[in-house]
């Protein structure tokens, strides 16, 4: 069992020791999160979110490179409960066309310089694209060009688990040729359709 505590006043989460502006947070020991009268399908993202890097610390690893665990704490955060089920893998078309745009972008980082960002840097700048990246790179990791990635992606968080670096483990799987990776994580959402996930979304309503 992992600590997890609502609330309902924003005054008490910050008493508790939630960090000012945010709406939730993991402190190491403890889930926190702001709910406020009734719990809103962002309340839940957050406390998704949050709930992975709850999860990843107790049960995969203390060293999962900040983008990998942003990356998927995003994941699960996009997730939809269903009340006794979790659907995960839905691209909303504001989210495909974000990612689009960042593509696209002369400002974005590198896929190998958003691998050199530690969790300091990550935390002080706290950058919005930084997190869109993340949750793209693992989101392509684990459904894109159906799915070729993912038994690698597997295995590397397997071999986090097991305290190996990140770097060898990354190695093992996916080699060293970061640069045809971005090539591919690029090619593959450019050509992502609109409805590429409509069947994922049509088996959450109906649960």
């Amino acid at each position: 069992r992992m600590p997890l505590y609502l609330f309902s006043r924003a005054e008490d989460y910050y008493a508790a020791g939630g960090p000012p502006g945010s709406g939730g947070c993991f402190t190491g020991n403890k889930l926190l999160a702001i709910i406020g009268p009734q719990a809103t399908e962002q309340s839940w993202q957050v406390v998704q979110h949050e709930g992975f890097h709850q999860f990843a610390e107790q049960i995969i690893s203390r060293k999962i490179p900040v983008w990998i665990e942003e990356g998927l704490a995003d994941y699960f955060g996009n997730g939809i409960f269903t009340g006794d089920g979790f659907v995960t893998g839905i691209v909303f078309p504001h989210q495909r066309q974000m990612v689009q745009l960042l593509i696209k972008s002369e400002n974005r980082r590198s896929i190998e310089d958003l691998m050199k960002v530690n969790s300091v840097q990550w935390a002080s700048e706290l950058d919005f694209t930084n997190y869109l990246q993340a949750w793209s790179i693992v989101y392509f990791l684990l459904h894109g060009e159906d799915g070729k990635y993912r038994k690698g992606f597997d295995q590397l968080l397997a071999a986090l688990s097991r305290g190996t670096g990140w770097k060898p483990a990354w190695k093992a799987q996916f080699g060293t040729d970061v640069d045809a990776l971005e090539q591919r994580w690029r090619q593959w959402w450019l050509a992502l359709q609109d409805n590429a996930t409509w069947d994922l979304h049509a088996r959450a309503m109906v649960a």
